[in-house]
This record gives structure tokens, sequence and C-alpha cells, in this order.
């Protein structure tokens, strides 16, 4: 089955709907809902401060998506921001934390990734909020990702 390219109205109006449909405390963007945490913690510590929050820490699937999240992390204070993606499993093996698939989208900083003991990945703000390994035990801040009330919904009501 195909579906039809939205345009550029429906990502308004999909946009709109998210808003209404995403937490107080969370910004939507393309039908999900994203959370800058103001409190740091390593990566294990962020993650469950997002799944606290209904969300996990952010897969960024789309050079868009990755573009959002800067600029939202950009209008934030100088911080270095966790996303879900981490190769604590096999080293330089790239998986998002919330779903264990293999990263297709990378936008990787300057002389990144290192390897070694830097296993989670964060957002540099020292190099542009491009993409950096760092040990998982630093303290950085998260940024949460979480599905829409509605598309949650539409997900228990499938299963």
């Amino acid at each position: 089955m195909s579906y039809p390219t939205p345009t550029a109205s429906q990502d308004v109006l999909d946009d709109t709907v998210a808003s209404t449909n995403c937490r107080d405390d969370y910004t939507s963007f393309r039908g999900s809902c994203y959370h800058f945490g103001h409190v740091q913690g390593t990566y294990t510590e962020s993650e469950h401060y997002c799944r606290q929050r209904g969300g996990h820490l952010a897969d960024i699937m789309t050079s868009l998506e990755n573009d959002f999240v800067k600029n939202h992390a950009r209008e934030m204070q100088t911080h270095h921001w966790w996303t879900g993606l981490n190769d604590q499993v096999v080293e330089g093996h790239f998986i998002w934390d919330d779903d264990d698939t293999e990263a297709t989208f990378t936008e990787w900083g300057t002389n990144q990734p290192e390897g070694g003991g830097e296993d989670c990945v964060a957002l540099d703000y020292q190099d542009g909020y491009m993409w950096g390994d760092f040990p998982c035990t630093m303290q950085l801040f998260p940024v949460c990702k979480a599905q829409t009330k509605r598309r949650r919904d539409y997900r228990v009501a499938a299963s």
C-alpha cells in the first residue's frame, strides 16, 4: 500500500496537531515530541530521566530532524546533549538505544567517532553541535524524544 507524500501544508497541519498531543514540557517536530532536559546525568541516568517523562534519549533519523535538534540546542545554553546512539555492545557499531537499530544517518564532528572508552554519542557544542562519542559516565544534558499521544494511541489500538 502506498501513501501520498505529505505537502508543506500537511507538515504544518501535522505539527499543529502534534503540538497539541505533546506534553507541556515537550516541543513538537514532524509528528514527534522533544524535551531538552535541564538536569545533567550520565548516559544511563539520562535515558532513565527521559523514560520517566514518557520518552527515550532521542534517535535522530534524518538530516531535517538533526537540523531541528541542533537549532533547538543552540537556543539553549551551551551544553553537550546526549542522544540515544551508542556503541557499548560492539565497538564501532552504533545502534539506537530505544529499538536496537543501526544508525543509518549520522553527522559526525571533526575526528569523530574516536572509539576506545567513548561509547555514547552527544551533540558537541564545541564542534557546532556535530556528533561526537563521549565516555558514557560524563554528566551531560539529555535530548528526549517521545511519540505524540495520537501515535501512541494508534499503536496501542493496532496491537
